[in-house]
């Protein structure tokens, strides 16, 4: 993977010489970089000068993760898509990414805020759950993590379904 050199990356992209999942990997890499928010909550103000060891612990444990499954569950849409034709898996993915993303914040955010109206409603009676709703939010990150890519591999599915309709969604599922 070529990071540094634009030149040297643009000619191996002119002469075709990056293959699919070469190719992928730069996506990947920018997703990745776009996950790296988590840890800007380590140098936030939120408990003066001490930030309690618990609260990285958990910090650093979901933020692996959710750079696992991220990878998985890209992985796992590249396969699926070459089950279907192995054709255009990047164009693919940012076109099936975007609806499926909306969705899922859509739900994500309803949710959440459901959720924090319910737990502020009740603040003092659970004062600890109010002060840790962004602990809570950081280890739903790999779990809804999962829960996207698990809908974003069923919409490459179903697009193999469509493009194939004689082929059953198990034959393109990998």
């Amino acid at each position: 993977m070529i990071l540094f050199s634009s030149k040297k990356l643009e000619k191996y992209v002119a002469q075709g010489i990056l293959d699919s999942w070469e190719k992928t990997k730069y996506l990947v890499f920018l997703i990745i970089l776009f996950s790296l928010t988590g840890p800007i909550y380590l140098v936030s103000p939120r408990y003066g000068s001490q930030i309690p060891k618990l609260n990285i612990l958990i910090l650093v444990i979901t933020w692996f993760l959710f750079l696992v499954i991220t990878f998985r569950g890209i992985k796992k849409c590249y396969k699926t898509n070459q089950d279907i034709d192995d054709q255009n898996f990047n164009t693919r993915f940012i076109v099936l990414f975007t609806p499926v993303m909306i969705k899922f914040l859509l739900i994500f955010f309803s949710t959440s805020l459901i959720f924090g109206w319910l737990i502020g409603f009740d603040a003092k009676a659970h004062p600890t759950l109010v002060n840790n709703f962004g602990i809570l939010i950081l280890v739903a990150k790999p779990i809804l993590a999962y829960l996207f890519f698990l809908l974003l591999n069923g919409s490459f599915i179903r697009l193999g379904v469509c493009i194939y309709p004689n082929k059953s969604g198990d034959k393109i599922s990998s």
